[in-house]
């Protein structure tokens, strides 16, 4: 069945979402309201029939890096109420912080946007192909990658809503393990990656050359539309 979302549901459950995890001024930053042309409405829908299950309004990526210490802090690092001691959050590793704040997120617009997502696994096909081959498998279907401000917000929704840390966990069955690429975030190092660390209970955001493959590593798709 096609999931009932629409842009302004969307917009209210990510505005609710951003005060509820004491982000309000990014919640700010959120358009009173949304009325998509019809091109962009067209793009919705089809992401929908394309599999696509859930959506999220996001303030521009300029809002976002002003505001990124606190999305890493309230995000990957607060405690998730209702969550077992085993998946609860310790502190994220993330490295290369002050890097992934200044880094441009590839094809984003100068201002909000609703961001289309997959609440599922990543594609199996996604499995085992550097980030070149992933961007050569994504363009022809007009579709994105996520940047890291995207798979905060998406990271903790998920944990939330299924009480476990499935959708990016690290494991060594390579059948099972959401280790993953954010293609849209690169540093003139690498390509970022994420994953949830079951061992040491964290988040841990790296980089790793854009040419590496991993059986245990994909890359979830995104559908970027611009509002306003």
């Amino acid at each position: 069945m096609t999931p009932t979302i629409d842009p302004k549901s969307a917009l209210a459950a990510s505005a609710s979402f951003l005060r509820g995890h004491e982000l309000l001024a990014l919640a700010r930053e959120l358009p009173a309201s949304i009325d998509l042309p019809p091109e962009q409405r067209d793009r919705f829908e089809k992401a929908l029939a394309e599999g696509f299950d859930s959506a999220f309004v996001f303030p521009s990526t300029a809002v976002q890096k002003v505001h990124f210490e606190a999305m890493v802090k309230q995000l990957a690092g607060a405690p998730a109420f209702g969550l077992p001691k085993s998946e609860q959050y310790e502190a994220p590793w993330v490295p290369d912080l002050w890097a992934l704040k200044t880094s441009p997120a590839r094809n984003r617009p100068m201002g909000p946007y609703i961001l289309l997502y997959r609440t599922t696994s990543f594609p199996r096909e996604t499995r085992d192909r550097s980030a070149p081959d992933l961007d050569r498998l994504f363009a022809p279907k007009d579709w994105n990658g996520l940047a890291v401000p995207e798979y905060l917000v998406i990271q903790r929704i998920l944990v939330e809503k299924n009480g476990n840390h499935r959708f990016d966990i690290y494991i060594a069955d390579a059948t099972r393990s959401q280790w993953q690429w954010l293609l849209d975030s690169r540093l003139p190092s690498g390509v970022v990656m994420a994953f949830w660390n079951p061992k040491k209970c964290r988040v841990e955001i790296s980089v790793a050359p854009e040419a590496v493959n991993s059986a245990r590593r994909g890359a979830h798709p995104t559908v970027v539309i611009p509002v306003g």
